[in-house]
Parts: structure tokens; C-alpha cells; sequence
């Protein structure tokens, strides 16, 4: 039985503009928002000029969308600890205090690994495809922030909408995932504490699949 992973493409319309807006030149000179580096997720500003859309990247898959005083996690991986074979953000899931809402492309580890604990921090809602459920469940999210997504849904939030698509991320027959992971656990230098870290992170995602 191949695996297939879904993912959720999210189109953001926020309420009275469907795209990166009017702001004149010399505008983005005079917002904090625009000049500085820290996310609005971990506490830096949101932009005053409600025309004005901040969008950063955070490494990964991460992105933050920040416009009219709300705070959108596009994915959420960002400690990277989790795993032996990932590299450093610069960022942790501790540095974050804010979201509005958090939005999962796909239900790899490596995409929304830090989601429950930031959703139950902050109380933002979880926009996931069906295989990701049994994880954020598991890590103690409750029910009412768990939004499961399958493509075509229209979703009304408090000043912003949703629209999703469904896309396929990958399908994989289950015996190469088996053979790609035990050449992984095999190959590498990672000692055996590493070599069960390892395991420890996919068998989430196994068991969802």
C-alpha cells in the first residue's frame, strides 16, 4: 500500500484585500515592522499602516505572514533538535508568543513538529491534512483548536479567510520509506542516543501514514 502525504496549499485573503498591497514609496521607511529582523511571532512589531503586509522567512519551511495586526505561522519547525540530521534555525518554538492561526503545507515532522506546543501557548488554531491529527493529538492539543483540512474548504477566521487546496506531496511505496530509514540508521554516524532520536521522529508520522 503506497503512502501518500497530503499537503494543504492555504490561499490568504485577509477581510477587504486579496493581495500584497498599496503601500506609496517611502512608506515602509517609516514602519519599525519593516526594519527590524524579529518576527512578530516572538514579540517585534506589527506594522501601523493597515496597507502594509510583512512577510518573513524563518528557514525550512517556516514563514510568518504579518498584516492588520494578525500573525499567520505558515509551518512550524523550528527546533530543530528534535532531529539528529536537521540543521539550526536561529530561531526556538520558545521564542514564540504569538499566532493568530498556524497553517500546515504537510504533515512531515519537519513542517509542523513545534505546532502543539506553540498552538497551546497561544491559542491559535491548527489548519492540518488528516495524516497529522494522531501527532498534534498526541501532543496534548485539544480538539477545538485541531481544524482538519482536505482542499476546498472556505474557512472564516476573526479578520482574515482561508481558502485550501489540496496537493500531493509525495507517494512512496512503504518499503522504500522502510529501506530509506534503515539506510539512514545504518550508514550514518549518528551514535545509538542518536540513532533512537531518530527512530523517535519518524514514528509519528509512521503511525499517521
Amino acid at each position: 500500500m503506497p503512502l501518500r502525504t497530503s499537503g494543504i496549499i492555504t490561499a490568504i485573503a485577509l477581510i477587504g484585500v486579496t493581495c500584497a498591497p498599496n503601500a506609496q514609496p517611502g512608506q515602509f521607511d517609516q514602519e519599525a515592522a519593516c526594519q527590524t529582523l524579529q518576527p512578530a511571532a516572538t514579540g517585534g512589531p506589527l506594522s501601523k499602516n493597515p496597507d502594509i503586509m510583512v512577510l518573513r522567512y524563518f528557514s525550512y519551511g517556516n514563514y510568518e505572514v504579518a498584516y492588520r495586526g494578525k500573525v499567520l505561522l505558515l509551518d512550524a519547525f523550528y527546533d530543530t533538535s528534535r532531529s539528529p540530521l536537521a540543521e539550526p534555525t536561529g530561531l526556538k518554538e520558545s521564542d514564540v508568543t504569538r499566532a493568530d492561526a498556524i497553517l500546515v503545507g504537510h504533515t512531515h515532522l519537519d513542517h509542523f513538529a513545534d505546532a502543539p506546543a506553540i498552538a497551546k501557548r497561544t491559542g491559535a488554531p491548527v489548519f492540518l491534512a488528516p495524516p497529522g491529527v494522531g501527532y498534534v493529538k498526541s501532543h496534548g492539543l485539544p480538539e477545538s483548536q485541531i481544524h482538519v483540512v482536505r482542499g476546498g474548504e472556505t474557512i472564516k477566521q476573526p479578520g482574515f479567510q482561508l481558502q485550501t487546496a489540496l496537493g500531493i506531496h509525495m507517494v512512496t511505496p512503504q518499503y522504500a520509506s522502510k529501506a530509506y530509514n534503515d539506510f539512514v540508521r545504518k550508514s550514518s554516524t549518528l551514535t545509538p542516543a542518536q540513532q533512537k532520536q531518530f527512530t523517535d521522529w519518524l514514528t509519528p508520522i509512521s503511525q499517521a501514514a
